[in-house]
């Protein structure tokens, strides 16, 4: 124990000696520190070709190895006015129902980044088949999807000063990887389409049981305001009989005629009032007139065409009954530029990854060899002042 103490304060005391008193002058210790590095850097001149280039080569190996990884590119348009004109056929004049570019385009998008889609265009066309020859254990389809296809296949940020929006698919191959981008752009399209005509049909739905409301509503009215007419009529018939007046003196008279048998105007009085018969000069048309325009009324089976408005409405149900939109006939996206099989791979990048492993080489060789030096200059003032 008393041997170890000694041998220890003995290192001590050499490590102490081996630093010269000169490098407690800290310019002159800079100074001949970098002119040491130069000095060192020089003599160790092969050693650190030599082991850069080891670096270099077995990363230039290890690129070499890497799984080439293809990147298809399409870019798509907004539709134009043209081809989204066939979807305001059905819609109102109000903004809100409007279809727009703008929001077709946020459909789409919507529906492209959907895991939901993406996951249903993964299992239709069977694409666990790409990912299951990488695999040396056994892997469930739902994670060959999470963590191959569905990273693979996504959408760039727009341009601010475009409207053109790039889309891309990832693969290892690159004839497939241009066919599973396209087709799975027409998939998008056809389930863009599908969910428009949709929304567009409930909207109709919605539209088509309001109108009925209204058309019912005005026939029902009709049939009250008709009621009301007979019984108004027969009270001035009633006072015509009484008074003997068989003639029509409203001509004479210069007063309104009662237009019994005119249109049927809906309306909402701002104050209910209450009107007698002799407040009405209704009578003055005479027994004649009156009894007429009573049996008229009496044998009228239908109210519609005296009903102002109940045609427009029943022309305009009737569109929307026929509301029947053709996939077709409209486009949810333009394709400027289809996918096509890249020439070159998107990954790895080993011009990238050789360059930097030999700048990273250079520096670990210039590490290693000052360490060594110094490890040796140490050893060599040990053994010298042992």
């Amino acid at each position: 124990m008393r041997e170890n103490n000694l041998d220890s304060s003995n290192m001590s005391e050499n490590l102490q000696k081996m630093v010269p008193e000169k490098l407690y002058d800290s310019e002159q210790m800079h100074e001949m520190s970098l002119f040491d590095l130069a000095i060192i850097l020089w003599s160790k001149r092969y050693w650190i070709v030599a082991l850069t280039s080891i670096i270099t080569i077995a990363s230039f190996i290890y690129a070499l190895s890497l799984t080439h990884v293809y990147k298809a590119e399409a870019v798509i348009l907004p539709p134009s006015d043209a081809d989204i004109g066939v979807l305001n056929v059905y819609t109102t004049e109000h903004k809100d129902d409007l279809i727009t570019q703008t929001k077709v385009m946020s459909v789409v998008i919507k529906n492209f980044s959907s895991m939901e889609n993406k996951w249903k265009f993964f299992n239709q066309n069977n694409l666990k088949r790409l990912y299951k020859n990488n695999q040396k254990n056994e892997v469930s389809d739902r994670d060959l999807f999470e963590e191959g296809f569905e990273p693979a296949l996504g959408i760039d940020e727009p341009d601010k000063n475009s409207n053109k929006r790039v889309v891309y698919f990832e693969s290892t191959d690159a004839q497939i990887a241009s066919k599973v981008l396209n087709d799975y752009l027409s998939f998008i399209r056809d389930q863009t389409k599908s969910y428009l005509i949709k929304d567009i049909v409930s909207l109709v739905e919605t539209r088509r049981n309001k109108m009925n409301i209204e058309i019912e509503s005005l026939k029902r009215y009709a049939e009250y305001a008709k009621k009301d007419k007979i019984k108004l009529i027969e009270e001035q018939l009633s006072i015509a009989r009484k008074l003997n007046i068989h003639e029509n003196k409203l001509v004479k008279s210069g007063l309104p005629s009662g237009g019994y048998l005119g249109k049927i105007q809906p309306s909402k009085p701002d104050k209910q009032t209450v009107t007698t018969p002799m407040q009405d000069p209704s009578y003055l048309e005479g027994t004649r007139a009156l009894q007429t325009a009573l049996e008229v009324l009496i044998n009228r089976k239908s109210n519609d065409s005296h009903v102002s408005g109940l045609r427009e409405l029943q022309s305009e149900l009737l569109v929307l009954e026929k509301t029947n939109i053709d996939k077709d006939k409209f486009h949810v996206f333009t394709i400027e530029q289809m996918a096509s099989p890249p020439k070159s791979p998107f990954k790895p990048k080993k011009k990238l990854i050789v360059m930097l492993t030999f700048i990273a080489g250079i520096l670990v060789s210039i590490i290693l060899v000052v360490i060594w030096h110094f490890a040796a200059y140490v050893d060599a003032q040990m053994k010298r002042n042992a």
